[in-house]
């Protein structure tokens, strides 16, 4: 089983940002299985799951949907900022780094994929989270997004916007944060969570004046990369998360999209312990979970976004899989998400005058 991880630099903030909302910092890193000093260092290596767990818990604990928002806020570039940069530190446009971070993401957290998708209006950028599992991985994604735009908006000017801001997650019980951090044009229950963002700004240029790198960190990338070099399961999973909508993901196209023959990748699979059927069907399970928990899509809509050929398809595979129809499922998790909302309200009307989240 492969075991994704991120650096403890994600959680910078984290700490000072749920005390200020009346939580409890230390319960929720116990909670998570996140060592307490994950949250005073930055260089602690973490599984990638807790993190995602850790993020989920918080939000729930204050009552804010937002916490992600918030804590990017906290972080100004954290995450991405200066190690990222290190990495894409050639860049000459801001379309150029952003082909840099798309292919070098990975380094710094294997549970977590960024790509890019051309098209007539510019570029989609779309973050995926890969090692959530079943786990609410809402808050992840959007530290992650709102931190790119942040980058984005350094880089331009301070009112800039994405064109399109597109999120997985059902519409929030207040979409002021959003608006904040993203603009206006924010979009709910939307097939993927990413950023529309215009051939003109993607041809911008980016100074020249780049950080000083970091050893240690870029000392831990560097191994990333050569254990995820070394591990056809990472590499495959990526590619089946990015045909299934368009082609199904079959075997062929996947190889293909890895430069070797179907042959070769079964046998690296192999090598590795699994199969190509096994992690296909692992990563459209996550998926669909994904789906049922954070969208309200039709179920004909995840169907058809996760490569079904039909919704009995679909709902014979996740019933196989789960051991419930898909409306159970989604059913099963609805309480947990209104009741989120529902503190969401009480504690966004507590906290406004207190100036926390504007």
């Amino acid at each position: 089983m492969t075991t994704h991880s991120i650096r403890s630099i994600v959680l910078y903030g984290a700490r000072e940002l749920i005390a200020d909302l009346h939580g409890d910092p230390w319960r929720i890193a116990h909670a998570a299985a996140i060592p307490v000093q994950a949250l005073e260092q930055l260089e602690i290596l973490l599984p990638a799951r807790s993190v995602v767990q850790f993020l989920d818990l918080a939000a729930r604990e204050t009552g804010r949907e937002d916490f992600g928002l918030l804590l990017a806020q906290r972080q100004s570039m954290g995450m991405l900022g200066g190690v990222l940069f290190d990495l894409v530190s050639e860049a000459t446009s801001l379309g150029d780094w952003l082909e840099r971070l798309s292919r070098y993401f990975h380094l710094l957290s294997s549970g977590a994929v960024v790509q890019l998708e051309q098209h007539e209006l510019g570029v989609t950028l779309q973050y995926e989270i890969t090692a959530a599992g079943e786990l609410d991985d809402t808050q992840v994604l959007h530290l992650g997004l709102a931190l790119i735009t942040r980058k984005l908006r350094s880089a331009l000017y301070p009112q800039w916007s994405p064109e399109r801001v597109m999120f997985r997650c059902r519409e929030p019980h207040s979409r002021a944060s959003y608006v904040r951090m993203f603009g206006q044009n924010v979009f709910f229950n939307q097939e993927c969570n990413g950023l529309l963002i215009s051939r003109q700004v993607l041809e911008q240029p980016l100074s020249a004046e780049q950080p000083s790198s970091r050893p240690a960190l870029l000392g831990y990338l560097r191994e990333n990369q050569q254990r995820r070099n070394k591990s056809p399961v990472l590499a495959t999973e990526d590619s089946v998360r990015k045909l299934l909508a368009s082609n199904g993901a079959p075997l062929e196209a996947v190889a293909l999209n890895q430069l070797q023959s179907r042959r070769t990748l079964q046998r690296k699979l192999a090598c590795s312990g699994t199969t190509f059927q096994a992690i296909k069907t692992q990563t459209k399970l996550d998926l669909a979970c994904k789906y049922l928990r954070q969208t309200d899509l039709k179920l004909s809509q995840i169907a058809e976004a996760l490569g079904f050929s039909s919704l009995s398809a679909f709902s014979r595979f996740f019933h196989t899989a789960k051991g419930c129809a898909p409306k159970v499922y989604r059913a099963q998790v609805t309480a947990s998400v209104e009741g989120l909302a529902h503190t969401a309200a009480l504690v966004e009307q507590m906290d406004h005058e207190s100036g926390i989240g504007g």
